[in-house]
C-alpha cells in the first residue's frame, strides 16, 4: 500500500488521507489479518514521500513560488525519484521488520 501512496496523495489531501482512505484501507486489510499499525506505517511512509509532489501541500505551492517553478516541470522531474524513494523506504521497512508481508 505504501507503495501506492505517492500516486494516490496526486488525488488527495493529507486530510483526506488520514481520514478516509486509511480507514477503509484499514477495515479491508483487517479482514485479512494484517495488523492495522503495520497498514498506517505502510501508509504514512507513502503520503509523507508524497507530500513533496500533491499539489493539495501548501508547502509544495510555498517552494514552487520561492523556486520560480511551476508544478508541471516540478512532477515531470520528481515524481519518479520521489516514488521510487518510497519505495525503497519500503524495502528499508520490510528489513527492520516494521512491517512485513505476513
Amino acid at each position: 500500500m505504501g507503495a501506492l501512496g505517492v500516486p494516490m496523495d496526486l488525488l488527495t489531501s493529507t486530510d483526506a488521507y488520514y481520514f478516509s482512505v486509511l480507514p477503509l484501507v484499514d477495515a479491508t486489510a483487517s479482514q485479512f489479518g494484517v495488523p492495522g499499525m503495520e497498514i498506517a506505517h505502510a501508509m504514512l511512509i507513502g503520503n509523507i514521500i508524497g507530500t513533496f509532489v500533491s499539489p493539495f501541500s501548501p508547502a509544495l505551492w510555498l517552494a514552487l513560488g520561492l523556486a520560480g517553478a511551476n508544478l508541471g516541470e516540478h512532477l515531470r522531474y520528481s515524481f519518479f525519484i520521489v516514488w521510487g524513494f518510497s519505495i525503497v523506504m519500503m524495502g528499508a521497512a520490510l528489513l527492520l521488520g516494521i512491517i512485513s508481508f505476513a
